[in-house]
């Protein structure tokens, strides 16, 4: 695996079809000896599947119909809705994706809670405030609200 691994060029975006390419010693490797072949075949199965989940800040996916509808749906360890597809690929799908908290915001948040320490004298636990009450179906302008959906997005 060392050996093969240090044959793939550095660099972004590469890939394993791009490194094949670009290394002869690659391609011999691929039409040699079962275990290479195996390995690789394997590699190239895997590559671009997530390694890792993460949960966004405040990632809310919109839509006409229950989101079970269109992609695959799991509770996190807080027991909320997720999914693991990226932005990208809920656009694909039709739906609209929405991020209501960026990363200045998050910013923003953490400096407030600082002063309030300082000056108020309390510390807030940001995560003892109750966000949401109930799902965000006041967004669906022209939608029945019933069908609108809201979750936390990974990826």
């Amino acid at each position: 695996m060392d050996r093969i691994a240090k044959l793939v060029p550095a660099g972004p975006k590469v890939d394993l079809f791009k490194a094949m390419e670009e290394e002869p010693e690659l391609r011999k490797l691929e039409q040699g000896e079962a275990p290479y072949r195996k390995l690789l075949t394997i590699a190239r199965s895997l590559e671009g599947l997530s390694r890792h989940a993460s949960t966004h800040a405040s990632g809310v996916v919109i839509s006409d119909r229950p989101l079970v509808d269109y992609l695959p749906l799991f509770k996190g360890t807080n027991e909320e809705v997720m999914t693991q597809f990226t932005m990208e690929q809920i656009e694909r799908l039709g739906l609209i994706k929405f991020d209501f908290l960026g990363l200045k915001t998050l910013t923003v948040i953490k400096h407030a809670l600082g002063l309030i320490e300082k000056t108020a004298g309390r510390k807030i636990d940001i995560d003892k405030i109750l966000w949401m009450t109930r799902p965000l179906t006041s967004f669906a302008v022209k939608a029945k609200p019933q069908a609108c959906s809201s979750l936390k997005v990974r990826g």
